[in-house]
C-alpha cells in the first residue's frame, strides 16, 4: 500500500482527499483510524488510555490516505494519480 500523509499546511481532511480523487476516477482508501477512536471501543477504559498514548496515530490519521498501488501500475498511471492528488489538495 502506498500512503500519503499531508503536511498540516494543506488544511484538507482525508475525506476531502478521498472525494476529490473519486471525482477524478481514482480509487483510494482512508488511512487506518486509531482503534481507540472507533465506536466499538467508545467508553472502554483501555481506549481512553490508548488515546493518551497514541499521539502520533491521532495526528496522522486525519490527513492520510492510501493510494492505488501494485506492481502492474504503469508510469503514466502513477503520474495520473500524482496529478489528481496535487489538483485535489491545491498544490
Amino acid at each position: 500500500m502506498s500512503t500519503v500523509v499531508l503536511d498540516d499546511r494543506y488544511e484538507i481532511t482525508k475525506e476531502q482527499m478521498l472525494a476529490g480523487l473519486d471525482r477524478q476516477a481514482i480509487d483510494s482508501r482512508p488511512f487506518f483510524y486509531p482503534l481507540s477512536s472507533l465506536e466499538a471501543y467508545a467508553g472502554q477504559e483501555e481506549a481512553f488510555k490508548a488515546r493518551a498514548r497514541n499521539v502520533v496515530s491521532y495526528a496522522i490519521s486525519p490527513r492520510a490516505i492510501n493510494l492505488p498501488s501494485g506492481l502492474s501500475l504503469t508510469r503514466s498511471e502513477v503520474e495520473r494519480v500524482s496529478l489528481a492528488l496535487r489538483s485535489t489538495i491545491g498544490a
